[in-house]
């Protein structure tokens, strides 16, 4: 099944959105604020803001460290059927 441009991008927002959710779920839980996180990472506390309200992509690299940071379990699945 071909997905529009349209619906690759919804897809993408949702993706963006909910991963933002998570890093900033798992950084309240801590009790860490964002400065703490962007101290730890070296990712700028602008960045991390745009990743936690999902208004970016982040890209695998720096999941991996904000993963580390917040010993975050991280599983790739598919929100639905893989585009071609």
């Amino acid at each position: 099944m071909a997905y529009s441009q349209v619906e690759k991008a919804a897809m993408q927002r949702d993706l963006a959105q909910y991963v933002g959710m998570q890093i900033k779920m798992r950084r309240t839980e801590g009790r860490m604020t964002i400065a703490q996180l962007s101290e730890l990472t070296g990712i700028t506390s602008a960045a991390i803001c745009k990743i936690e309200s999902g208004e970016t992509d982040v890209k695998l690299s720096t999941l991996a460290v904000i993963r580390s940071a917040l010993a975050l379990d991280i599983s790739i699945e598919p929100l639905g059927p893989i585009a071609s």
